[in-house]
């Protein structure tokens, strides 16, 4: 092989790293690790680096990391690269010490090995790493004071000082510094001093991220509609959305309760072409499509808000349909059971959940057609529903709609799936997250009468026993 030919191959071989990287095309680029490490290619820093930046992209730290140990000359891009990914993966005390093999470090170590601390919140820590930029003359740049503002974020006394710190020293012209001044009041509570903060960048200095921060906040503070007209206005600006901008609107909108306001901001964002978008979540009508993992943000945002808004069924689909769940996901789906009420029965090992007017579950049709025959039989035994139960003002529903509410409480459909699904004779235990209403008392004890069978009910106050048309509870509880 000529010198020549092996230039042209060494390069091709560069080039495809990089676009393995850029396209996060993961599995060509471990086949290439694979093919470098076979020493196929001569080793170099160049491409030792770009293999540690490709394994620290896509989440795979240890390999990260064997990659980095591997590197046999390695410089100072490379100790950043893994620093990094220390960073990103919430390992300060590692990127500490890596940061103390480096002969030379730079401002990007400093602000690489401060974003580690502030991922974290420590503060103490980053402000040590800060001292130590200005006691050896680093020129400071914004990604060192926004990431030491971001370390400090509960304590609005320190982000003061750091911000007067920003504007005496001509900081502030740096969106990141902002940025991380703005979120920070934001999430402290002090609302008027992040607006004054937007207003003050002007629309050179805002970016994306600025845009948004200030949605978070308006959402935050609940003014829902302030977090929509800002909105708006970045529509009427034709500033590009990204999947933030969507979860922060559909926070407002869960701020507000405005459910029906929120459907239409959804409806828009798939009529506009949202839904192809590979940031933004998706719903309705394009639901059934694939999601991919990078949308879990927005889903979450989705989920909290058709749960929060009393549409616990809409919720649960969009998080079934979700292809990875996060804490926030599975917190937010809780929440709005805890909210709303449910109910839970085990049938052949397997946990089946009820909202009240379920209609999610794949027996439903079945369960509502054995409910209507028994409200006939309860009926008949004396049953009369208590319609002050029902939570709703009088002007807003009939007697009979209130009277079909409460027959469909969760504990009730619970119950009835378990009759439908036992033998006779068996036992049913439901268990309920919330006191269980003075009408489901009423017609259990009914219930368990005219099925002949032992219903225990575990609300959150008690263990209620129905036997024979009586609950262990004596009617106090």
């Amino acid at each position: 092989m000529n010198q020549c030919t092996f230039q042209l191959q060494l390069q091709t071989f560069r080039t495809l790293l990089k676009q393995c990287i850029a396209q996060r095309d993961f599995l060509t680029g471990k086949s290439l690790h694979a093919f470098y490490i076979k020493s196929f290619i001569p080793h170099s820093t160049y491409l030792s680096n770009h293999f540690t930046l490709l394994y620290s992209k896509f989440g795979t730290f240890p390999n990260a990391l064997t990659a980095f140990h591997l590197t046999n000359y390695p410089n100072v891009f490379s100790y950043n690269t893994i620093i990094h990914a220390c960073a990103q993966h919430s390992f300060p005390h590692l990127a500490r010490q890596l940061f103390d093999q480096i002969p030379e470090p730079d401002i990007v170590s400093y602000n690489t090995l401060i974003a580690a601390y502030a991922r974290r919140g420590e503060c103490g820590s980053a402000l040590r790493v800060f001292k130590e930029v200005r006691e050896i003359g680093l020129e400071l740049d914004g990604f060192t004071l926004s990431g030491v503002i971001s370390a400090c974020v509960e304590d609005v006394g320190l982000v003061r000082q750091l911000h007067c710190f920003a504007l005496l020293c001509g900081y502030d012209c740096y969106a990141s510094v902002c940025n991380a001044v703005l979120a920070s009041y934001g999430r402290q509570g002090r609302l008027d001093e992040a607006w004054r903060v937007f207003r003050e960048m002007g629309d050179g200095c805002r970016d994306m991220v600025s845009w948004n921060a200030m949605i978070v906040a308006c959402g935050q503070h609940r003014e829902g509609f302030e977090a929509i007209r800002l909105f708006g206005e970045m529509e009427r600006m034709g500033l590009e959305v990204d999947m933030f901008t969507m979860a922060s609107v559909f926070t407002a909108f869960t701020c507000l309760k405005e459910l029906s306001g929120g459907v239409q901001f959804h409806g828009k964002m798939i009529k506009s072409g949202f839904h192809r978008n590979s940031h933004v979540g998706i719903h309705a009508l394009s639901i059934k499509s694939d999601i991919p993992s990078n949308r879990v943000s927005v889903n979450n945002a989705l989920v909290a808000m058709y749960s929060k808004c009393g549409n616990l069924h809409d919720a649960r689909r969009i998080f079934d349909k979700m292809p990875e769940h996060n804490t926030v996901s599975l917190n937010s789906m809780i929440a709005g059971y805890a909210q709303h009420g449910c109910s839970w029965i085990e049938i052949d090992k397997k946990v089946h959940v009820f909202v009240a007017e379920d209609t999610s579950h794949p027996r439903i049709k079945e369960i509502y057609e054995y409910m209507s025959k028994l409200l006939i039989k309860l009926k008949q035994a004396g049953y009369v529903a208590d319609i002050r139960l029902a939570l709703v003002k009088d002007e807003e529903v009939e007697a009979e709609e209130k009277e079909r509410r409460l027959w469909y409480h969760s504990e009730k459909l619970a119950i009835a799936f378990g009759l439908i699904s036992t033998e006779e004779g068996v036992p049913i235990l439901v268990v309920k997250n919330l006191r269980i209403c003075g009408d489901c008392h009423n017609a259990i004890k009914l219930i368990s009468a005219i099925s002949g069978r032992e219903i225990t009910v575990r609300d959150t106050h008690r263990f209620h026993c129905f036997k024979d048309g009586k609950c262990s509870c004596r009617d106090y509880w």
